[in-house]
């Protein structure tokens, strides 16, 4: 029989597991992190005290987000997934929601669009080891490694490209990688930011906000720059052409399609979407 139970930090190596079993990129410190941002709303799915599967959870203002519902091999297609995904939904709504939204592998998305949950645009994943020819121009007199102090204004614009403050993920993003952080300005303009983390297979780069093509320009391949040799991942959203044709340049190519799905709980939220030409990079499957 399965059992649904709160996550706590002892279970982190088991969602780790699982992750290295379904090929994810996500690290302890990915896990840690979402036990910080949502504490007593992960959970776990047991049967005969093995974890089976999980369901990580966040509510960022009234925007919620599920993640990481993994479930392993043997339990799949027995209804283990579904019960963690509504125990998600019940919660998100209970707390306020007024639209939850996670980014759907095509393994896991028609089990969302049985839950009523919708695709908003198709995020495609690229990949690969830059290589130090990459043609990268990373040099630009506007763009310069940020600060604590700027992390006000970063959050502003952050919410001005997808509409809900995401600040309690960005500081924690900050706070885990300081030096990852740079900015795009213009005079006195904040015009972009972008962000990158380690993970288990490559650096995750993103989130990268920028409101105009030439800063998204120069940060992406400025943040491209600043990892030749090493393997990394970059999501970018099916409809930003700039973004693609600045990692295709680096050498990278498409690995994997996730959807972005939303459920949502207010009428008026429904057509609710990032502004796609501001959004360079994803900061992930984690919370967008």
């Amino acid at each position: 029989m399965i059992r649904l139970r709160d996550m706590v930090p002892g279970d982190l190596p088991h969602g780790l597991e699982l992750c290295r079993h379904a090929g994810w990129n996500q690290t302890l410190e990915d896990w840690q992190r979402f036990l910080r941002l949502a504490p007593g709303r992960c959970f776990v799915a047991e049967t005969g005290g093995t974890i089976v599967g999980t369901v990580t959870t966040c509510l960022l203002e009234r925007v919620g987000w599920i993640a990481t519902l993994l479930v392993s091999d043997s339990h799949r297609r027995q209804g283990t997934g579904m019960a963690l995904l509504d125990r998600a939904v019940f919660l998100l709504r209970e707390q306020g929601a007024l639209r939850i939204r996670l980014d759907a592998t095509p393994l896991g998305q028609p089990l969302y669009e049985r839950r009523g949950f919708a695709p908003q645009f198709t995020l495609r994943r690229y990949g690969g080891t830059l290589a130090q020819s990459a043609s990268l121009d990373p040099d630009s007199t506007w763009i310069r490694s940020g600060s604590a102090d700027e992390l006000a204004a970063i959050v502003r614009l952050d919410a001005e490209a997808v509409g809900y403050s995401r600040e309690r993920l960005l500081r924690e993003l900050f706070d885990e990688q300081p030096h990852s952080l740079w900015v795009a300005e213009k005079g006195d303009r904040l015009c972009g930011y972008a962000l990158s983390r380690g993970g288990a297979l490559a650096t995750q780069i993103g989130p990268c906000i920028a409101t105009d093509a030439e800063a998204g320009w120069a940060l992406l391949q400025s943040a491209l720059a600043r990892h030749e040799g090493t393997p990394v991942f970059v999501d970018l959203p099916e409809g930003n052409a700039a973004a693609a044709r600045v990692v295709q340049a680096a050498g990278l190519a498409p690995r994997r399609e996730l959807v972005r799905m939303q459920l949502a709980i207010d009428a008026a939220e429904a057509e609710r979407h990032e502004r796609i030409d501001w959004l360079w990079a994803s900061s992930g499957p984690e919370a967008g």
